[in-house]
């Protein structure tokens, strides 16, 4: 089930993408965006920010097991541990 729903998730970025960027669209009248690519210091905010500030205010209103689990699972495999 599992690599079924990772392909699908897939597909459906690429359609979106191409529905955004004036690509062919199956679900409407395209649009007319800029692609830009994600730079290295992009994907270094993104995870400064998942670090200070997601993480730890999705800790705050979860029990200490629930980070537990995240950090013996999610946070394990992602190499994000909360603290």
């Amino acid at each position: 089930m599992e690599t079924p729903a990772w392909q699908v998730t897939a597909d459906e970025t690429v359609q979106g993408v191409a529905c955004l960027t004036g690509g062919e669209c199956s679900h409407g009248a395209p649009n007319k965006l800029t692609l830009v690519p994600v730079s290295n210091a992009d994907v270094g905010k993104a995870h400064q920010i998942l670090v200070d500030n997601v993480l730890p205010a999705w800790a705050g209103k979860v029990s200490s097991d629930s980070v537990d689990q995240w950090n013996a699972t999610a946070g394990r495999e992602g190499g994000v541990q909360i603290k």
